[in-house]
């Protein structure tokens, strides 16, 4: 199924290779391209197991310990605990 605009017109897209290739040099990364005209699978697997098995230096960053659960746990609790602290008032007719 093809993509079509507002218009019901076919949407072509064009694959703006020279700017993939200026984020690619910029990254110090590679580009390769796989097309019906053109295809680099080659290389690509090359270029893999040139990289395969070393450390590419690089930055990490530890993901934030999300403790929202802590916080609900905590209501919840003391939301139980006032349940059972507060009895209400009833009247038992025998």
């Amino acid at each position: 199924e093809l993509k079509r605009d507002f218009q019901n017109n076919v949407v072509h897209s064009i694959l703006n290779k020279q700017a993939l290739k200026k984020l690619a040099k910029m990254t110090n990364g590679k580009y390769f391209e796989l097309s019906n005209s053109k295809n680099e699978s080659l290389e690509i697997v090359q270029e893999l197991n040139k990289i395969q098995g070393k450390i590419v230096k690089g930055s990490s960053q530890k993901a934030p310990r999300v403790s929202y659960y802590y916080i609900f746990a905590l209501i919840s609790l003391g939301l139980l605990l006032l349940d059972f602290l507060i009895k209400p008032k009833t009247l038992w007719i025998v």
